[in-house]
């Protein structure tokens, strides 16, 4: 054995080497974390706005992670959510496209921050997203503006005035010459940039309002073909107060301007049931005569909605029933023709004859097709779910175990022990014991405070899309977080 001895006076020196060699390496790690995240991230982000909500998940081999505005009115909210879901529907299509040798084995990734400004006494909101997208190592950023008034998504025609663009042009062309970002480039290319604003007006048309500035959002990759990514340029609203059109909008975002109301002029419309903790009661392997009307009559009586997961055979044995729940607003659920044990143990073509002949026989009934499935025993591997992918899968967040304890008590505890807002309750209409229980499960849900609809409109109610292809337990969107491409 060979043994190594350092002079006493010479460990001191070597200590102290080792510890500052340690805290370069920890220092150079915080360095370049805080580097690669401050990429994707929006600087002095300001939420005067709207709450701050994410949606996570993964589809087609793309994770995103998509941070957005929610402003509890019913047409921005949908606007807002229908633009997202391109962007992501854009990259998965993007992703798919690319070219699997040249790629990186690196996952797909598309984040997105946001900020919102509010103007005209708030009835008026200005929206910017951020997307980050990060595929095979390339990242790429992206921003989109979207403004509302009264409800309304402005376009760059309600804003300017037609005949004023040139003035516009001129006037964001002076804070061009100001801004720092942009001096190498009007050194080498002025021409590119200004051409680039003149000869094609649609390069204006993505703006946002901030509270003493208009924003522009320019596509650099249009201007210079190796820069993948989206710069914006603030122009004061004192510079080009003569360039503005409509009533919706004033110079003072405080003031309205004056003039006759237009018919746009309403108030937004308002789902007063958002405010409130949402429920989903859903049963499952009926209707059956006996059980489904006494569940249905405990609802009417309560004025709460409930979605039924239909079996193909009981259907067709007990049609009015299933006419009755669509009736009286209840949703109805595929949950397959003939309900086996598990999907997972039956080929593809079987899962997909399943759920197939379900759908044809409650569309003979009821005259349309479920829109959700739940598959028995909620056993869905990637088998199954491939094989049904083109519908949302919905699981439970509460079992109330009805079906093994046969007890009205049980499952009435088991509701209001572990039930709380976003959840979706597993029972069955094949239990008398079931209908027993809701005769008191259903009035203590309303005494307190809950507001029980269907699953489509509690996601709908929380601003949540319900994804094909994407198995969901809970009516849930996590708080928002730090992410990093």
């Amino acid at each position: 054995m060979v043994k190594i001895f350092v002079d006493r006076k010479k460990r001191l020196p070597v200590f102290l080497a080792l510890i500052m060699t340690f805290l370069f390496v920890i220092l150079g790690l915080i360095l370049v974390t805080a580097k690669f995240k401050n990429g994707f991230k929006i600087k002095d982000c300001v939420k005067e706005i709207g709450t701050a909500q994410m949606l996570t998940a993964q589809k087609k081999g793309v994770t995103y992670k998509i941070k957005f505005p929610y402003f509890n009115y019913k047409d921005v909210d949908s606007i807002i959510h229908e633009k997202i879901y391109s962007e992501i529907e854009d990259f998965i299509k993007e992703n798919a496209n690319r070219d699997v040798k040249k790629a990186k084995p690196k996952k797909a990734v598309i984040l997105s921050d946001f900020q919102t400004f509010a103007f005209n006494n708030n009835c008026g909101v200005s929206v910017q997203m951020q997307y980050l997208k990060n595929m095979s190592g390339k990242k790429v950023s992206k921003t989109v503006n979207l403004v509302f008034c009264y409800g309304k998504l402005l376009s760059f025609k309600d804003i300017f005035k037609q005949d004023k663009i040139q003035d516009l042009v001129n006037a964001i062309k002076s804070e061009i010459k100001l801004d720092k970002r942009f001096r190498f480039m009007l050194k080498n290319r002025p021409f590119s940039i200004y051409n680039a604003l003149t000869d094609d007006v649609s390069n204006l048309e993505n703006f946002g309002i901030e509270k003493d500035n208009i924003i522009f959002s320019f596509d650099l990759s249009k201007i210079f073909k190796e820069k993948q990514e989206f710069i914006t340029v603030s122009v004061p609203k004192s510079a080009i107060v003569e360039c503005f059109s409509n009533v919706y909008f004033n110079s003072n975002p405080n003031e309205r301007v004056s003039g006759e109301k237009t018919s746009n002029d309403t108030p937004l419309e308002k789902d007063e049931r958002a405010d409130k903790p949402l429920i989903a009661l859903t049963f499952d392997d009926g209707p059956k005569e006996g059980v489904t009307d006494i569940i249905l009559d405990e609802l009417k009586k309560n004025n709460a909605h409930a979605t039924f997961f239909v079996v193909g055979k009981s259907a067709e044995q007990f049609p009015d029933l299933l006419k009755r729940e669509v009736a009286e607003g209840h949703e109805i659920g595929n949950h397959t023709y003939s309900h086996p044990t598990t999907l997972t143990h039956l080929s593809s073509t079987d899962i997909e004859q399943q759920i197939e002949n379900n759908a044809k026989i409650i569309e003979s009934v009821i005259g349309s097709r479920p829109a959700i499935v739940r598959v028995p025993g909620g056993s869905a591997n990637k088998k199954v779910i491939s094989a049904i992918e083109a519908y949302p899968i919905i699981h439970w967040s509460v079992d109330t175990r009805d079906w093994q304890t046969h007890s009205a008590p049980a499952t009435k505890r088991e509701v209001n022990q572990s039930s709380g807002d976003g959840d979706i309750v597993l029972m069955h209409d094949i239990r008398p014991s079931t209908a027993e229980a809701i005769k008191t499960i259903i009035p203590e849900l309303k005494s307190k405070g809950f507001e029980l609809v269907t699953v489509s409109e509690m996601f709908r109610l929380k601003n949540i899309n319900l994804e094909k292809g994407v198995v969901y337990h809970k009516a849930e969107i996590k708080e928002c977080e730090e992410e990093s491409a």
